[in-house]
């Protein structure tokens, strides 16, 4: 018999031998798995970024009744602040700057009711020591208090690392579950060509090139399905992403764009293709020889 070539024969195991629904449910699937895929590549990118803004951030607070001696001691700490070879940068507050965060919690009048604190921002080198640093402050300011926002941040960087390991579990079984429904539907579809399998078996073609139908076909629906599916959700991403950039709070968005997944999800239907063909040639072989 004449060797079968995938693109001329494939009327040799009919029209639909595999399941209609292959196609959707590979679709729902990789919907669901590049969404997780695109949330947790995000949870990593800004708990990345996060922790480089405030690993090496402090703050010095001068709660004090009196401005005067309030703003003497802030000159004090921000002059040793400039001082110290180990401080990267400082920044002290203005009094706009204060009124501007009380603002939303407060109102316009807080800074006329109320005193607010004296705040000066600073970032230390990676080898700076914050014990160090936080006692000349209290010598200097006796009033002053140190917020380490590395430390106040740590909860937070645990919780994303958290929320990324249950995620990545998430795509580890979908990945799973896609390989199962592949298999499943190739079983299926060689059950249902047993008379067709037998008869050009008969006829004298090679296992492998039957197996090559089945590959054929699995792998054209699973390309389908994963584009329709990497489609779907990489449309929902883009209308999050609006969604989330027009929230006030910025933590949840941010200005750059990381293309890199974009070039993943690119390349996620091929790579899903090739597992569904190995999937579907190894279980099609191993049916076929049983027959």
């Amino acid at each position: 018999m004449k060797k079968l070539i995938f693109f001329q024969d494939q009327h040799l195991l009919g029209k639909a031998p595999l399941s209609r629904t292959l196609s959707w449910l590979v679709a729902l699937m990789m919907a669901l798995l590049t969404l997780a895929l695109l949330f947790v590549l995000s949870i990593h990118q800004r708990a990345t970024s996060l922790h480089d803004q405030l690993a090496d951030r402090l703050t010095v607070q001068i709660v004090e009744a009196d401005p005067s001696n309030r703003d003497r001691q802030k000159e004090a700490a921000l002059h040793l602040l400039q001082s110290l070879s180990s401080v990267k940068s400082v920044h002290a507050l203005s009094q706009q700057e204060l009124e501007k965060l009380v603002e939303p919690w407060l109102g316009d009048h807080a800074a006329s009711e109320i005193t607010l604190p004296a705040l000066i921002d600073f970032t230390i080198l990676p080898h700076g020591d914050k014990q160090a640093i936080a006692a000349e402050i209290h010598h200097a300011a006796p009033s002053a208090s140190l917020d380490d926002h590395g430390s106040s941040g740590a909860t937070l960087l645990s919780f994303l690392s958290l929320l990324s390991s249950l995620l990545w579990s998430v795509i580890l079984s979908l990945i799973f579950a896609t390989i199962a429904i592949i298999a499943l539907a190739v079983r299926s579809a060689v059950n249902g060509c047993h008379d067709k399998i037998i008869l050009l078996s008969l006829l004298g073609a090679e296992q492998n090139r039957i197996a090559g139908l089945f590959c054929y076909k699995t792998g054209f629906d699973v390309f389908k399905g994963s584009v329709i599916g990497c489609a779907i959700s990489v449309l929902i991403a883009v209308l999050s992403r609006r969604l989330l950039a027009s929230l006030p709070t910025p933590i949840f968005h941010s200005d750059s764009i990381n293309f890199l997944p974009l070039l993943f999800i690119a390349f996620l239907p091929i790579i899903t293709v090739i597992i569904g063909v190995m999937t579907a040639h190894i279980i099609v072989l191993r049916m076929v020889e049983k027959r």
